[in-house]
């Protein structure tokens, strides 16, 4: 067997579903394109509805399978909503990916308690609350992954990233 048909087997993601939360991001966006390459169909799940239409063209001209949702991880309707969307259009959810997240660079002493709620409700409360959601599916099919996005800011903390280091060490936890 030739290796590029042994690699294709080996990760082969045909047939899987792929929930992805921040699918509109750099990281997201890229990732969901690369298991599309390898099979999935890809649930692409942001609030950024514009670059989510341009990222299903982008998988779908590859010959991918990608379909769109608007998603508000810090909304549980807009979470439950989604993941029952999904789920009955696949007929199941395989993998989580929770990439959705956010900063706003500011010194630990200038951030105010707005800011560090709407950072923290997107990238930590946002995780459990899909998690949460996406697991039932996960259960009764008796099969699941869950990937959640973490960040080298858990143990280097860049300027400017308090609260979002805080939040990626929760994830990573």
């Amino acid at each position: 067997m030739a290796v590029d048909e042994y690699l294709r087997k080996m990760f082969s993601l045909e047939g899987k579903t792929v929930l992805f939360t921040g699918a509109a991001g750099g990281i997201g966006s890229e990732v969901a394109a690369g298991m599309a390459q390898a099979g999935a169909h890809v649930a692409l799940c942001d609030i950024n509805m514009e670059a989510l239409e341009e990222r299903q063209k982008q998988i779908q001209a590859l010959g991918g399978k990608a379909s769109i949702f608007k998603l508000d991880v810090t909304d549980k309707q807009s979470i439950s909503r989604t993941v029952k969307e999904v789920a009955e259009i696949n007929g199941r959810i395989d993998v989580l990916v929770n990439c959705a997240g956010i900063n706003k660079r500011e010194g630990m002493a200038d951030v105010d308690e707005k800011t560090y709620d709407k950072i923290m409700n997107v990238n930590l409360k946002g995780v459990f609350f899909v998690s949460q959601a996406v697991a039932p599916y996960m259960k009764e099919q008796k099969y699941g992954s869950i990937i959640n996005i973490g960040s080298h800011n858990t143990g280097w903390v860049l300027g400017g990233c308090s609260v979002y280091s805080a939040t990626k060490c929760g994830v990573v936890s």
